[in-house]
């Protein structure tokens, strides 16, 4: 059931922009990388409405039951990633919803480790809208789309501010704004880490 709710969620974010392929050669071929001990999968391809863009970006999906499977998810994505050829094994990502106890905690330390992919784990109270608002289907700039789905940017601020409460509204709507100018590296530091009143005190 998650699954296919994730799945309907994905290809509902990805329409206009993506072309989505559920089934198919090489959807399968993936599909038996997997140990048999994993029952609920998906795999999803994506590749982008563009001319002259061939690539495909992969998400694979597990409703873990426990975690054995969770860790066995993980084995998948370093099968998956040695079968899949430049530039896609770049672009592969594994989503884990736990169907079982998983704390705040222990999802961020799955999510750390990059090594194969990037991996999404669903947090205790996250929805899976606001899981997808993390990985690139949700565009930089998009404050927010029906269901209440938020930008990258704007969940990474609130993930500061859960961390360093000082880290106000005031504050993260000027970062937002300077993160979101095509200003350059040095420049976009000194403004961060030395904005002063007058600065703070803009309108958003």
């Amino acid at each position: 059931m998650a699954n296919q709710d994730i799945i309907e969620k994905i290809t509902a974010l990805a329409r206009d922009r993506f072309i989505v392929r559920l089934e198919g050669d090489d959807v399968e071929k993936l599909l038996e990388l997997a140990d048999e001990g994993l029952k609920a999968k998906k795999v999803v391809r994506l590749q982008r409405i563009s001319k002259g863009t061939n690539g495909w970006r992969t998400f694979i999906i597990v409703s873990a039951r426990n975690a054995d499977e969770a860790e066995l998810s993980q084995h998948w994505s370093a099968s998956c990633r040695e079968e899949l050829l430049d530039p896609e094994a770049s672009d592969l990502y594994l989503i884990i919803i736990p169907d079982y106890d998983l704390t705040l905690d222990e999802c961020i330390n799955i999510e750390s480790s990059e090594k194969f992919c990037r991996k999404f784990v669903l947090r205790p109270s996250e929805t899976i809208d606001e899981l997808l608002a993390r990985t690139f289907l949700l565009p930089i700039g998009t404050a927010s789309l029906e269901g209440g789905i938020q930008d990258p940017l704007t969940l990474a601020l609130k993930d500061i501010h859960n961390q360093l409460p000082q880290f106000g509204e005031t504050q993260q709507s000027v970062w937002r704004r300077f993160l979101l100018t095509a200003t350059s590296g040095q420049e976009l530091v000194d403004k961060i880490f030395n904005n002063d009143s007058s600065e703070t005190n803009e309108t958003p």
